[in-house]
């Protein structure tokens, strides 16, 4: 998580689903200790509150969100959480990794289509930031 994101959801206190007061940080933790003890159901669930409760989750919610839910079972929404994280960070490699392993993982083997080395090498820019940096 970004410190920029850090500090506004420290600022503003984003209220959950249920109209409680959500720490994201606190939220952000729990996610984390069910997600190592073993407990990929909680995990996910504490990732998807603070999704719900915060506009702008930041990258590591997203692909924490992802590493939980591949772990319970659930592919697609572990890659669409792992889309979601790459968008927004995406030169960060563990993030690819996880979403190369996922679309291995499944049946179909799921691969977007590569272009060819001359549109990567024109349009560079495109390929190497993420939508925001470019904006």
């Amino acid at each position: 998580m970004s410190a920029c994101t850090l500090v506004w959801l420290l600022l503003f206190q984003p209220v959950d689903v249920a109209g409680v007061a959500l720490d994201p940080t606190e939220a952000f933790v729990r996610g984390n200790t069910a997600y190592e003890s073993g407990d990929y159901a909680a995990a996910a669930e504490a990732y998807l509150r603070l999704v719900e409760a915060v506009d702008d989750a930041g990258w590591a919610v997203y692909y924490n969100l992802g590493n939980s839910q591949l772990r319970r079972g659930d592919l697609g929404a572990g890659i669409a959480s792992y889309l979601r994280a790459r968008r927004r960070a995406p030169r960060n490699q563990d993030v690819v990794a996880n979403l190369a392993y996922a679309r291995r993982s499944a049946k179909d083997a799921i691969s977007p289509p590569e272009p060819s080395a001359i549109v990567r090498t024109a349009f560079f820019w495109h390929y190497a930031f993420a939508p925001d940096e470019l904006a």
